[in-house]
């Protein structure tokens, strides 16, 4: 969560911006916290902090997809403060985990129930690329009459010859069992800054409510 006041500001103050009509205070407000929203939304984009040093690298390309869109940000004015933050929705609890750099617990159980709740595949139909993908992954061969010889196969050839149920069976008995299965692990965020301004943009947009406040005087 980013937030500006104007009762701390001294110069905003003396300028008596404060005396404004709560309703034009709030109007300025709102510029203002588009202008603010915009430059975290860029660092997002260029997946940088505050201090300009770059974010640890990240498998979720769809995540930050998501974050860096408008619409999964909110601001908020009153007559003397403007705030900045992402909706307490899916996108907003995980911007705020990766903000403050949460770790997250998982557990076997927990992902069986949502497995539970997630939409049914059709078994009948031909395997997957990602099940492809991951059989060739693991070594599958396919006898071959001609040849007399196992070979390798094609991900097309393998959604012809398998469905989803019967690839999932091979990979299932071709992936080497692993002992001592975790009930629960951990998954560690690095903290990485979403929101936030430099000392020179919050100056720019200082001068801008200035400038904005002097228009209507």
């Amino acid at each position: 969560m980013l937030k500006f006041e104007l009762d701390t500001d001294e110069a905003l103050q003396q300028l008596g911006l404060l005396t404004l009509p709560a309703k034009k205070r709030q109007q300025i407000l709102r510029k203002a916290g588009r202008r603010f929203r915009q430059n975290s939304l860029n660092r997002v984009k260029d997946k940088k902090n505050v201090d300009g040093t770059a974010w640890k690298s990240s498998n979720s390309k769809k995540l930050f997809k998501k974050l860096k869109q408008k619409k999964s940000t909110y601001i908020k004015t009153t007559p003397n403060s403007v705030e900045i933050g992402f909706k307490r929705q899916r996108w907003g609890k995980l911007a705020r985990a990766h903000a403050i750099g949460l770790e997250d617990e998982y557990s076997v159980a927990e992902s069986k129930k949502k497995l539970k709740k997630a939409k049914k595949p059709d078994y009948k139909a031909p395997a997957t690329r990602s099940q492809a993908k991951e059989l060739n992954r693991l070594g599958f061969k396919w006898w071959n009459k001609n040849t007399k010889k196992y070979k390798s196969i094609s991900q097309k050839r393998i959604s012809e010859l398998f469905t989803v149920a019967q690839a999932g069976i091979v990979i299932k008995l071709l992936r080497p069992s692993k002992k001592n299965n975790k009930e629960t692990w951990n998954i560690k965020r690095p903290k990485r800054e979403l929101l936030g301004n430099t000392k020179k943009e919050t100056r720019v947009t200082r001068q801008q409510i200035l400038d904005d406040a002097l228009k209507i005087f």
